[in-house]
């Protein structure tokens, strides 16, 4: 509690060596930004959309991204 908030280009720039290192499904949470959602590793639309901790929408259906079809790892149902 008496530490300060980890800064936002911080977070941005964590996010962005997860991606660059293969990671797929990377979001920096608390951010109102594109960083808060999560996107499809083959067409990079949007799957999750987020604000803040509340998922506002999701375009995965049956465990697919409904634009390319790729499979999305994780528990759908």
């Amino acid at each position: 509690m008496n530490l300060e908030s980890t800064g936002i280009e911080t977070l941005k720039k964590a996010r962005k060596m997860a991606l660059d290192a293969g990671l797929k499904y990377v979001y920096a949470g608390n951010l109102p930004d594109e960083g808060n959602n999560t996107y499809c590793p083959k067409c990079n639309k949007m799957l999750i959309k987020r604000n803040l901790f509340s998922v506002m929408e999701s375009t995965i259906k049956k465990g697919r991204c409904t634009r390319c079809d790729e499979k999305i790892e994780g528990v759908w149902d």
